[in-house]
């Protein structure tokens, strides 16, 4: 894009695009002239010549020679008589459009005239202006659309930027996407195991609630004889509880049986022994008496045994204990 020219330049536009762009240049009067190229105006001559030197600013000689239509000979007066404005050999410094536009006035008296040069000088001052007026919104125009554009360079700078950062962003989000798919892979396998680790549990817990099922029926039938074995129990120890009740009185009688019975071996031994005492002094006594009575009574009359008893006859006196 070429660069846009300050506002205090000068714009210098081609002939051609003030000529073509204006609707107004149009050739006021109807005299043409022949030449080599073709029938034109003397209007569009001076519209030519003038605006390149008005708009323009500068033209050489050489290039108002080149622009200048060529002359018919019929129309030209001779070359002694008329200077050679446009001549190739002219050495003369770049003339200002009045100088040009009286020389063409001046070769050219016949077509032109004074009215109609001024005519075409307000054409192109009008044309000057509204092309000036042009170029300054062209000039807006291009400095809105040059904003425009490194705005939206800059929105396209900051876009490439987060779409970058998005594109880095959706790469990591895809990294994490296949890790996290490899760990769901992995914790899918994992909730398969225990799938089936729940399924063989929850068969277990079936076939061991058939088992407490079968423990609790086990166990209320056990319980029932329990209750019963504990009735028998109760009873038992009730039975028990009398038997041990009249074994202990049992036993006290039988400890007062054995009681009374030292008592009546105490006795039975006192009597014995009182008995035995006696016996020796009856023993004695009978000594006694045989000793006193031996003369006169003989043992057999008497009938004594020697253990004191009486055969016959008579009973032995009363011995005092």
């Amino acid at each position: 894009m070429p660069a846009s020219p300050s506002v205090g330049s000068r714009f210098i536009p081609s002939p051609r695009v003030g000529v073509a762009q204006s609707p107004r240049l149009r050739p006021p009067l109807s005299r043409t002239f022949s030449s080599a190229n073709g029938p034109q105006t003397g209007s569009s001559m001076l519209l030519a010549s003038s605006s390149s030197s008005t708009i323009g600013g500068r033209s050489s000689g050489a290039a108002m020679q080149q622009k200048s239509p060529r002359m018919s000979p019929r129309s030209a007066p001779p070359k002694a008589f008329v200077p050679s404005a446009y001549s190739k050999d002219a050495t003369d410094s770049p003339r200002s459009p009045l100088q040009s536009a009286r020389a063409l006035d001046y070769e050219m008296p016949h077509l032109l005239t004074r009215a109609e040069n001024k005519l075409d000088q307000r054409e192109v001052v009008q044309l000057a202006k509204e092309v000036t007026a042009q170029l300054a919104v062209a000039r807006r125009r291009k400095d809105t659309l040059s904003k425009q554009i490194a705005a939206l360079r800059k929105r396209e700078t900051a876009v490439a930027r987060k779409a970058y950062d998005v594109k880095i962003k959706s790469q990591g989000d895809t990294v994490k996407t296949k890790e996290e798919n490899e760990k769901f892979k992995l914790k899918s396998s994992d909730v398969k195991v225990l799938e089936n680790t729940l399924t063989g549990l929850q068969r277990d817990s079936g076939n061991l609630s058939a088992d407490i099922a079968q423990l609790r029926q086990d166990y209320k039938s056990v319980e029932e004889a329990l209750k019963a074995e504990t009735a028998a129990i109760a009873e038992a120890q009730q039975e028990l509880h009398r038997k041990r009740a009249t074994l202990a009185a049992a036993q006290r009688e039988s400890i007062e049986m054995q009681a009374r019975l030292r008592g009546s071996r105490v006795a039975a031994q006192v009597v014995a022994e009182r008995f035995r005492d006696v016996e020796r002094r009856n023993k004695a006594v009978r000594s006694c008496i045989t000793g006193v009575t031996a003369p006169q009574v003989s043992t057999k009359t008497m009938g004594i045994k020697a253990n004191g008893t009486l055969i016959g006859g008579s009973r032995s006196p009363r011995l005092l204990g």
